[in-house]
């Protein structure tokens, strides 16, 4: 009977994040991600393909990762 709080307060927490004040030059990582300070820091409500991820527009293959990259960075 113990083991069932434990658990409830486990489950509970993994849909917690962490937020901290951070500082420091942001390296941009892909897309939707930073670094700074050596922490990863995910861009809120955004979605974007990884650096490495292609994608297909009329059966053309483009670097799809790498211009959301590149975007990221000109922002």
């Amino acid at each position: 009977m113990k083991m069932i709080p434990f658990m409830l307060m486990l489950l509970m927490g993994l849909g917690l994040k962490a937020y901290a004040d951070l500082s420091g030059p942001a390296v941009i990582v892909d897309g939707d991600t930073l670094s700074i300070s050596g922490n990863k820091v995910s861009l809120h409500g955004v979605d974007a393909p990884e650096k490495e991820q292609t994608c297909r527009i009329n059966d053309v293959i483009w670097s799809c990762g790498y211009k959301a990259t590149e975007m990221v960075r000109q922002w």
